[in-house]
């Protein structure tokens, strides 16, 4: 840092800890003038006021399930001291840092609580690159691709908290009224063999397709174009943002905040009830069986994206962020 002398940095969970247990980092930096932002996800935080929660519904050893591992609940006093330490280690390290960035403004009420002026905050729209899906998109569009009118899609890692098991219940309603249709699930995680499991006691085998992780960009572009309605059953967001831009309806419920951005209810997809399986299942069965419904709200999603939520608006608001640090 002595030789760059940024003006800002920004930093994220866990190197946030080092404003309050590295000493000489925090020294280092107010020589320096250095500004500090820190970076954080508002989901994965909680309100200062419910920050044993997590300690009393047994999360204390979380793995990529987030907690949905059935650990056994806090009844120990080793377990109280490591609340105790992260929520006083999180209200050190927070009010020594010169402003926050996070992708929503649910961000706000988290953060404030633990003492953070307001003004301090800025949400900043979540992004990925749109201005080359949609150049992908009209490239789709010209080479005449065909979509399958009944394929539904989910993309993301297969945890517990993405509910990809509800996804598939409600598919197997879906499939009872549309023979035709099919579901595609993308990504890789723990949950993948019991995802499968699921699949074939449910009797899905020949219409649910496992396609492993797909790590070339263009290639996820056309695995949504060819889709009809993106879904989302559990956690998650920006994969929402890719599909938006190719076009594509969305599906979902409560995610990690973005999506109140991004969905309008009957304008380019629906909400549906959280863990409702069969609410799920009648909001897919809707865009399905409507195609000029599925179109439209495919090119609301487009002018959404296009419009609102993109990486040009993103970047003005780190812009804006920045400046307000520094003045």
């Amino acid at each position: 840092m002595s030789k760059e002398k940024p003006d800002i940095l920004v930093l994220a969970w866990p190197y946030g800890l080092a404003l309050g247990l590295n000493l000489f980092f925090l020294f280092t930096i107010k020589r320096l003038g250095i500004k500090v932002l820190i970076r954080e996800i508002p989901f994965k935080v909680p309100i200062l006021s419910k920050a044993l929660q997590p300690f009393k519904m047994g999360e204390l050893d979380v793995d990529e399930n987030r907690g949905f591992n059935d650990s056994p609940p806090v009844k120990n006093v080793g377990d109280w001291c490591k609340f105790i330490i992260a929520t006083t280690s999180r209200i050190l390290y927070y009010n020594l840092a010169d402003g926050f960035l996070c992708y929503h403004e649910g961000g706000l009420n988290i953060i404030s609580s633990y003492g953070i002026k307001r003004n301090k905050i800025f949400p900043i729209l979540n992004s990925s690159d749109t201005s080359q899906l949609r150049a992908w998109r009209q490239e789709l569009v010209g080479n005449q691709i065909k979509t399958h009118p009944y394929r539904i899609i989910h993309v993301g890692r297969l945890v517990k908290w993405k509910k990809v098991d509800l996804l598939l219940y409600a598919f197997q309603q879906v499939l009872a009224a549309l023979p035709g249709a099919e579901l595609v699930v993308i990504g890789t995680g723990p949950e993948e063999e019991n995802l499968k499991l699921l699949t074939r006691d449910l009797g899905l085998d020949k219409s649910v397709h496992f396609k492993g992780g797909v790590y070339d960009p263009k290639q996820l572009a056309e695995e949504l174009f060819i889709s009809q309605v993106y879904v989302l059953a559990g956690m998650g967001g920006l994969s929402i943002n890719d599909a938006m831009a190719m076009g594509k309806p969305v599906i979902c419920s409560v995610c990690d905040g973005t999506e109140r951005h991004l969905l309008r209810d009957g304008l380019n997809g629906f909400f549906f009830e959280e863990n409702n399986v069969q609410d799920l299942a009648h909001k897919i069965k809707v865009i399905l069986q409507s195609p000029q419904l599925c179109l439209k709200m495919g090119e609301n999603s487009a002018r959404i994206i296009e419009e609102e939520v993109n990486e040009k608006v993103a970047i003005k608001q780190y812009i804006q962020a920045f400046e307000s640090t520094l003045a």
